[in-house]
């Protein structure tokens, strides 16, 4: 028996992908120099939870965006540093991949 996909999958991806990039933010405060150590017990079944709102083929990118803010929430030291941010944002995209 196969289960018929809603006609909504873009607005479902959409909000798959509010959701990777809120829990990408949230999970910054799990490192210093918040370190709130209960953060990420909340943030991956938001992260789950938000893939599986979404199609399989969108997971990959889900992920990217959950990692590209996360890792753009710990660039916010740069702040000082304008000349250092066009490679450190070539940095945080690499990163983004890997997460």
């Amino acid at each position: 028996m196969r289960i018929k996909k809603s006609s909504s999958a873009r607005y479902k991806w959409g909000e798959a992908a509010v959701i990777s990039l809120l829990a990408g933010l949230f999970l910054g405060f799990a490192f210093a120099p918040f370190s709130i150590f209960l953060v990420p017990f909340v943030v991956f079944p938001l992260i789950f939870w938000g893939i599986e709102l979404a199609e399989e083929k969108a997971n990959g990118a889900l992920f990217f965006i959950a990692g590209f803010f996360f890792f753009l929430f710990h660039l916010s030291w740069l702040k000082g540093i304008e000349w250092y941010f066009p490679p450190a944002l070539l940095l945080l995209i690499s990163l983004s991949f890997f997460s």
